[in-house]
Protein backbone atom coordinates (compact mmCIF):
# COMPACT_ATOMS: atom_id res chain seq x y z
CA UNK A 1 0.00 0.00 0.00
CA UNK A 2 2.61 2.09 1.24
CA UNK A 3 4.79 1.49 -2.01
CA UNK A 4 1.14 2.30 -4.26
CA UNK A 5 1.56 5.93 -2.66
CA UNK A 6 4.30 6.73 -3.28
CA UNK A 7 4.66 5.61 -6.75
CA UNK A 8 1.79 8.30 -7.08
CA UNK A 9 3.25 11.00 -5.57
CA UNK A 10 5.98 10.56 -7.64
CA UNK A 11 3.73 10.24 -11.09
CA UNK A 12 1.81 13.89 -9.33
CA UNK A 13 5.35 15.43 -9.01
CA UNK A 14 6.71 14.56 -12.06
CA UNK A 15 4.74 17.19 -14.33
CA UNK A 16 5.50 19.97 -11.73
CA UNK A 17 9.39 19.22 -11.84
CA UNK A 18 9.65 19.26 -15.79
CA UNK A 19 7.77 22.65 -15.66
CA UNK A 20 10.33 24.15 -13.26
CA UNK A 21 12.98 23.14 -14.94
CA UNK A 22 11.56 24.25 -18.35
CA UNK A 23 9.82 27.52 -17.41
CA UNK A 24 7.41 29.18 -20.19
CA UNK A 25 8.98 31.58 -22.68
CA UNK A 26 6.62 33.50 -24.55
CA UNK A 27 7.65 33.45 -28.61
CA UNK A 28 7.97 36.77 -28.49
CA UNK A 29 10.36 36.84 -26.12
CA UNK A 30 12.42 33.55 -26.46
CA UNK A 31 15.24 35.80 -28.87
CA UNK A 32 15.63 37.99 -25.62
CA UNK A 33 15.85 35.26 -23.29
CA UNK A 34 19.71 34.79 -24.05
CA UNK A 35 20.48 38.20 -23.52
CA UNK A 36 18.05 38.51 -20.04
CA UNK A 37 20.31 35.66 -18.59
CA UNK A 38 24.14 37.20 -19.74
CA UNK A 39 26.17 36.48 -17.03
CA UNK A 40 23.13 34.71 -14.91
CA UNK A 41 23.97 31.30 -15.90
CA UNK A 42 23.78 30.51 -12.07
CA UNK A 43 19.76 31.13 -11.78
CA UNK A 44 20.23 27.07 -13.00
CA UNK A 45 21.59 26.23 -9.75
CA UNK A 46 20.50 25.03 -6.71
CA UNK A 47 20.19 28.30 -3.93
CA UNK A 48 20.72 27.69 -0.56
CA UNK A 49 17.14 26.84 1.79
CA UNK A 50 17.90 29.80 4.12
CA UNK A 51 18.92 32.15 1.67
CA UNK A 52 16.79 34.82 -0.17
CA UNK A 53 18.08 33.82 -4.20
CA UNK A 54 18.94 36.52 -4.85
CA UNK A 55 22.63 37.06 -4.58
CA UNK A 56 25.18 34.64 -6.78
CA UNK A 57 25.87 33.64 -3.25
CA UNK A 58 23.01 32.79 -2.62
CA UNK A 59 23.21 29.85 -5.50
CA UNK A 60 25.88 26.54 -5.67
CA UNK A 61 26.99 25.68 -8.85
CA UNK A 62 29.09 22.58 -8.70
CA UNK A 63 27.43 20.33 -5.67
CA UNK A 64 29.36 18.01 -3.88
CA UNK A 65 28.41 14.21 -3.43
CA UNK A 66 29.96 11.61 -1.21
CA UNK A 67 33.74 11.88 -0.39
CA UNK A 68 35.29 8.41 0.44
CA UNK A 69 38.64 7.68 1.29
CA UNK A 70 40.86 5.04 2.23
CA UNK A 71 44.32 5.42 3.05
CA UNK A 72 47.23 3.12 4.70
CA UNK A 73 50.19 4.32 5.66
CA UNK A 74 51.76 5.43 2.05
CA UNK A 75 49.40 5.65 0.11
CA UNK A 76 45.89 7.07 -0.17
CA UNK A 77 42.84 7.06 -2.66
CA UNK A 78 39.76 8.97 -3.23
CA UNK A 79 36.18 8.88 -5.16
CA UNK A 80 33.54 11.56 -5.35
CA UNK A 81 30.25 12.61 -6.76
CA UNK A 82 30.10 16.36 -8.26
CA UNK A 83 27.43 17.50 -10.00
CA UNK A 84 28.07 21.27 -12.00
CA UNK A 85 24.79 23.35 -13.02
CA UNK A 86 25.99 26.01 -14.93
CA UNK A 87 28.84 27.50 -16.74
CA UNK A 88 32.37 25.76 -15.62
CA UNK A 89 32.93 25.59 -12.15
CA UNK A 90 35.82 25.09 -9.94
CA UNK A 91 35.54 21.90 -7.79
CA UNK A 92 38.05 21.60 -4.89
CA UNK A 93 39.68 18.96 -4.02
CA UNK A 94 41.09 16.98 -1.04
CA UNK A 95 44.59 17.15 0.28
CA UNK A 96 46.69 20.61 -0.17
CA UNK A 97 50.03 21.74 -1.26
CA UNK A 98 51.84 18.83 0.92
CA UNK A 99 49.30 16.45 0.55
CA UNK A 100 48.96 16.84 -3.53
CA UNK A 101 47.06 14.06 -5.99
CA UNK A 102 48.00 11.75 -8.49
CA UNK A 103 46.62 10.57 -11.13
CA UNK A 104 43.04 12.90 -10.92
CA UNK A 105 39.68 11.54 -13.18
CA UNK A 106 36.75 12.86 -13.79
CA UNK A 107 34.17 9.73 -15.34
CA UNK A 108 37.32 8.12 -16.35
CA UNK A 109 39.36 10.42 -17.96
CA UNK A 110 42.37 12.26 -17.03
CA UNK A 111 42.27 15.78 -15.94
CA UNK A 112 44.29 18.71 -14.60
CA UNK A 113 44.93 20.20 -11.56
CA UNK A 114 45.84 23.44 -10.54
CA UNK A 115 46.19 25.39 -7.12
CA UNK A 116 43.76 27.71 -7.16
CA UNK A 117 42.94 29.55 -3.91
CA UNK A 118 45.58 27.66 -2.45
CA UNK A 119 43.87 24.35 -2.98
CA UNK A 120 44.16 22.12 -5.35
CA UNK A 121 40.97 22.29 -8.07
CA UNK A 122 40.14 20.98 -11.32
CA UNK A 123 37.67 22.74 -13.49
CA UNK A 124 34.74 21.30 -14.85
CA UNK A 125 31.75 22.21 -17.39
CA UNK A 126 28.14 21.35 -16.19
CA UNK A 127 27.31 17.67 -15.86
CA UNK A 128 27.73 14.93 -13.26
CA UNK A 129 30.90 13.38 -12.78
CA UNK A 130 32.88 11.16 -10.60
CA UNK A 131 36.22 12.14 -9.42
CA UNK A 132 38.77 9.60 -8.50
CA UNK A 133 42.32 10.13 -7.64
CA UNK A 134 44.86 8.98 -5.05
CA UNK A 135 48.46 10.67 -2.79
CA UNK A 136 51.44 9.40 -1.78
CA UNK A 137 53.22 9.86 1.02
CA UNK A 138 55.89 9.15 3.70
CA UNK A 139 53.65 9.46 6.48
CA UNK A 140 49.60 9.00 6.70
CA UNK A 141 48.86 12.64 7.59
CA UNK A 142 46.23 13.12 10.40
CA UNK A 143 44.07 15.05 8.50
CA UNK A 144 43.79 15.92 4.51
CA UNK A 145 42.51 19.89 4.24
CA UNK A 146 39.58 20.57 2.09
CA UNK A 147 38.20 24.08 1.95
CA UNK A 148 34.91 24.49 0.26
CA UNK A 149 30.88 24.68 0.44
CA UNK A 150 29.39 22.58 0.69
CA UNK A 151 29.94 18.91 2.07
CA UNK A 152 33.48 18.90 0.79
CA UNK A 153 35.84 16.95 3.53
CA UNK A 154 33.34 16.82 6.39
Amino acid sequence: MFALFRLALIALLLPATAVANDPYVPEDLQDWQRWVLHDKEYRACPFLFDRGATERDDYVCAWPGKLELAVNASTGEFTQAWSVYAKEQWVRLPGNINYWQHQVTANGRGVAVVLRDNTPSVLLPPGDYRLAGSFAWDERPGTLACRGRPGCCR
